[in-house]
């Protein structure tokens, strides 16, 4: 297996931190990893890994402003649009010229993979998301209020707060708080404020690929809301479900080895 790090430029003023695994056999395809707001490919280096062993070349990325990517100079609403960060990854699909992209996300990655969908139909083979929502209904207000939230807690204690609700798993929490510790405020409230409403049901209706909608069994704050998307989709041929047991929002974490034998029976 070759491992290559490197900075892929997608627009004029950002370059993002991508990690490239090489397949240890001959290639069954691609996987591209997305993390989730504040999260960077740190969280998904393992499975990269393990998947590579397996045959599928792999790809981890930082997005912008996170991780080791770089941030634009100025600021914008529109530089963290869910279209925008689709691009980014578009960006790095057509600059590498990767071909069989199992798209596979966490929370916001899993809404990045969504809008590229909606962007650009054929770019994906298939569609993975856990932690993830397909329709999101968030009031301003609240979406205000977390993000105050944030600022005030600071990076060491958001850290700490996101690592233990987010899982009961004493390495998991070491991996999050590794990831959040050096989580970006600003771009944070950017993000937020443009995912709190959003509804991809209709676009993963007619997407005529596979798509295979993972969640934690103790993810409670996206599992509560998982019912409209599930009856939107329950008809859908290629749509299909699992519930990962002894998992949270970071359920590759949790629980790696029925992470990836979910996601190996649906490759």
């Amino acid at each position: 297996m070759f491992i290559n790090s490197s900075m892929v430029q997608v627009d004029r003023q950002v370059e993002l931190s991508v990690t490239f695994y090489q397949a240890a056999k001959h290639s069954r395809g691609t996987i591209l990893f997305c993390p989730g707001l504040g999260a960077t490919q740190v969280g998904f280096a393992s499975d990269a890994v393990f998947f590579a062993e397996q045959g599928y070349d792999c790809v981890t990325v930082d997005l912008r402003g996170f991780g080791e990517s770089s941030r634009p100079p100025q600021l914008t609403l529109e530089q963290y649009s869910l279209e925008r960060l689709a691009l980014d990854i578009i960006a790095i699909l057509d600059g590498t010229k990767l071909r069989t992209i199992n798209f596979v996300g966490n929370s916001l990655g899993g809404v990045i993979g969504l809008e590229i969908i909606r962007l650009r139909p054929n770019a994906l083979t298939s569609l993975v998301t856990f932690g993830t929502t397909y329709q999101l209904d968030i009031p301003g207000w609240m979406v205000s209020i977390q993000n105050v939230t944030s600022y005030l807690l600071g990076r060491k204690a958001l850290a700490y707060f996101v690592a233990k609700s987010s899982s009961r798993h004493q390495h998991t929490r070491e991996i999050v708080r590794e990831m959040f510790s050096s989580f970006p405020n600003d771009i944070g409230r950017l993000v937020s404020m443009n995912v709190g409403q959003y509804d991809y049901r209709s676009i993963a209706g007619k997407w005529n690929r596979p798509i295979l909608l993972l969640t934690g069994d103790n993810d409670r704050g996206i599992n509560q809301k998982l019912a409209p998307t599930l009856a939107a989709l329950s008809d859908k041929p290629a749509f299909h479900y699992q519930m990962i047991p002894n998992a949270g929002h970071f359920a590759n974490l949790d629980n790696p080895r029925g992470f990836r034998q979910a996601l190996l029976n649906f490759l």
